[in-house]
């Protein structure tokens, strides 16, 4: 499995860890090869646009 997982992706940058507000975040992007970064939603994304789907 590792190996076809492998075969997608370009390389992974892990940012510095950041502290706020008591919750410790950091942030991970991950390069596909011949797509580039692809945007995840958050929960909180996604909350907001299910009045939009209704």
């Amino acid at each position: 499995m590792p190996e076809i997982l492998n075969a997608f992706l370009d390389k992974i940058v892990i940012h510095e860890c950041v502290k706020q507000d008591g919750k410790r975040t950091q942030v991970v992007d991950i390069y596909y090869f011949y797509v580039g970064i692809v945007d995840v939603p958050t929960d909180e994304e996604m909350r907001a646009m299910e009045p939009e789907k209704k």
